[in-house]
């Protein structure tokens, strides 16, 4: 009878192994999600800043022109 016992003792240890692997799996699952989101959230900020950096540089180019626009010599 106790081996018996020592078998179900250990099948109950087994199972709640199995039960904290798996919630583990679950936690690295949900961990990687998660970096691969914010990993695009950093690409989609990196292409977003270098969109606004050409903005700024024609927006500039822009403005210069307009400072060197002679008005006076149009009329």
């Amino acid at each position: 009878m106790a081996d018996i016992d020592k078998i179900l003792e250990a099948e109950k240890t087994i199972t709640t192994i199995l039960k904290e692997l798996s919630k583990m799996k679950s936690a690295v699952d949900l961990l990687d999600s998660t970096k691969l989101k914010a990993d695009k959230v950093i690409q989609t900020g990196e292409t977003i800043v270098k969109n606004i950096h050409r903005l700024v540089e024609q927006v500039s180019a822009l403005v210069e022109k307009i400072v060197e626009f002679d008005i006076q010599k149009e009329i």
